[in-house]
C-alpha cells in the first residue's frame, strides 16, 4: 500500500496563512501558502516546507492563500499552477504587501526577486483542464469567490481529494457560483469562515446597501467603504450601478488597478457587460489632489483597505470623522484584531498612532460576503459526499461547529485540525 498523508501548515482554527501539504510516497504537494495580515509588524506564517516539493497549487490570489508563496522560492525551483487571471492578481497584492513591509519598518519575509522567481515559474491552469503537479493529476474549478478562484480536484493516486480553498455558491454581480463536484470525493478539505452562520438574502442586503448609500448622499454626506482590493471594491460598484444610483462613485487605493485587470478577463465575470458599464460610471481617484476633490463634494469613496490597516481608506475616514452626515460603511469580515472590527463594535478608530472616536458618524456593517454561510456550506459538503473531512480555515468555535454538523449529518469522520497536525490517509480511509 503507497502512503498518503496530509498536514495542516496554516489556517487551523483560525482565518488566514492557509496552508496544505498532501505527501504520497514520491510526491509532495502544497495548496495554498499564505499570510495572516498582522495590525502590527510582520504577517503571521504557516509553517515552514521542509524540503524540495513538486508542485504548488494556489486556489487564488488574496494573500492569505497566496502571499507567503514567494518564500518557497528561496530554495526551491518548481511549478505554481494558478488560474490565468490569478496571475496578474497574486502579482499585484504580492508587490503590495513588500511596499506595505517597507512602510512598516519590518524585516522583509522575501524580496521582489522571488516573487519573479515565482511567476517564472507559473503554469496557467484554466478551469476543467487536467494538469499535473509531479505524479498525481488534478484540475480546477470555478469556486465563486473572487476572479479566478478555484477549489482543486486532486488524484492522489486512486485517492481523490478536493480542497475549497475560499467558496460562495450563491450567484453574486461578478460570479456566477462555485461549480459543484460531478462525483463524490473520498477526502474534502473545506472552509468554515461562516460554518455557525448563514448570511442576509443577497437582493434584500443589495437594496438597503443602495437605499442606505442613496439616502445619505441625497442629504450631503459622503460614504466611504473600506474594501478589499481585488473583488468586494469592483462587486460594490456594480450593485450601486445596477440599482441605478446616479451620484458620484469615486474607486481609490489598489482597487483601481484590480478593476483594470478584472476588466482584461470578460470570461471570468458573470456580467461583463454589466461590470463595464459599472467601471465606466466609477471616477478612478489618483493622487492626492484627486483625493482631495473626493471630498468636495456628496458620493460614494470605495477605497482600500478593507481592515482599516492602511491605504487611502485611513485617511478618508479621518477626515469624515466629525462630519455630520457621513457614514462608514464596512461591507466584509473583520478580524477580531482588525482596527476596522473596533470601529464597529465601539465606534473608535485604535491603532498604534490613534485612539479617536468616531460616534459623530454613521458606522454600519453590511455582509457582502465572497464566502459561503452556514447553509451553503452544509450544501456543499452534501454534494461532495466525502468519505473524509477536514475543516479549516474559520475560527475555532466556526469550524468545530461545521465539523460536529458533519459528523451527525453526513455520517462521515470529520476534524478541524491544529497547526501542524498531519493524518496518514491511507489508515482512515
Amino acid at each position: 500500500m503507497n502512503p498518503l498523508s496530509i498536514s495542516f501548515y496554516g489556517a487551523c482554527r483560525e482565518v488566514g496563512r492557509a496552508a496544505v501539504l498532501v505527501e504520497g510516497a514520491r510526491n509532495r504537494v502544497l495548496l495554498d501558502y499564505g499570510m495572516k495580515i498582522e495590525p502590527v509588524g510582520q504577517p503571521g506564517l504557516p509553517l515552514p516546507v521542509q524540503g524540495s516539493i513538486d508542485g504548488l497549487i494556489i486556489t487564488h490570489a488574496h494573500l492569505d492563500h497566496s502571499g507567503a508563496s514567494p518564500m518557497l522560492y528561496k530554495h526551491n525551483e518548481t511549478q505554481t499552477f494558478i488560474t490565468p487571471p490569478s496571475i496578474p492578481l497574486i502579482d499585484l497584492l504580492v508587490q503590495d504587501s513588500i511596499k506595505v513591509g517597507q512602510l512598516k519598518g519590518v524585516k522583509p519575509l522575501f524580496f521582489k526577486q522571488h516573487l519573479r522567481k515565482l511567476m517564472r515559474n507559473v503554469v496557467p491552469a484554466p478551469y476543467g483542464h487536467e494538469r499535473k503537479a509531479g505524479l498525481w493529476n488534478f484540475s480546477l474549478h470555478d469556486a465563486g469567490h473572487i476572479m479566478g478562484s478555484s477549489w482543486i480536484n486532486l488524484m492522489a493516486g486512486e485517492t481523490t481529494i478536493a480542497y475549497t480553498g475560499d467558496i460562495k455558491l450563491e450567484k453574486t454581480r461578478l460570479h456566477a457560483g462555485a461549480e459543484t463536484p460531478k462525483s463524490r470525493v473520498d477526502v474534502l478539505v473545506t472552509e468554515s469562515t461562516y460554518g455557525d452562520r448563514p448570511h442576509p438574502p443577497r437582493r434584500e442586503l443589495e437594496r438597503q446597501f443602495f437605499e442606505a448609500c442613496l439616502e445619505k448622499v441625497e442629504d450631503g454626506g459622503i460614504v466611504l467603504v473600506p474594501s478589499f482590493a481585488v473583488g468586494r471594491a469592483q462587486e460594490v460598484a456594480s450593485i450601486l450601478i445596477a440599482h441605478g444610483f446616479d451620484h458620484p462613485i469615486r474607486l481609490d487605493g489598489m482597487s483601481r488597478k484590480a478593476a483594470e485587470i478584472y476588466l482584461q478577463y470578460p470570461d471570468y465575470v458573470r456580467d461583463y457587460g454589466e461590470f463595464s458599464d459599472a467601471m465606466r460610471h466609477c471616477d478612478w481617484v489618483v493622487g492626492p489632489r484627486a483625493r482631495e476633490r473626493a471630498l468636495e463634494e456628496p458620493g460614494v469613496i470605495i477605497s482600500t483597505a478593507g481592515f482599516l490597516q492602511g491605504g487611502p481608506a485611513v485617511g478618508y475616514a479621518l477626515k469624515l470623522r466629525e462630519r455630520a452626515g457621513s457614514a462608514i460603511f464596512f461591507v466584509g469580515y473583520q478580524p477580531p484584531d482588525s482596527p476596522a472590527y473596533g470601529l464597529l463594535k465601539l465606534k473608535r478608530f485604535q491603532t498604534l498612532d490613534y485612539d479617536l472616536d468616531f460616534s459623530a458618524i454613521d458606522v454600519r456593517h453590511f455582509d457582502f460576503s465572497a464566502h459561503a454561510g452556514r447553509e451553503e456550506l452544509h450544501q456543499l459538503i452534501k454534494e461532495f459526499r466525502p468519505s473524509l473531512c477536514f475543516v479549516t480555515h474559520g475560527e475555532a468555535d466556526q469550524a468545530q461547529a461545521l465539523a460536529e454538523w458533519v459528523k451527525k449529518n453526513i455520517g462521515c469522520n470529520a476534524i478541524a485540525p491544529r497547526m501542524g497536525e498531519k493524518f496518514d490517509l491511507k489508515k482512515m480511509l
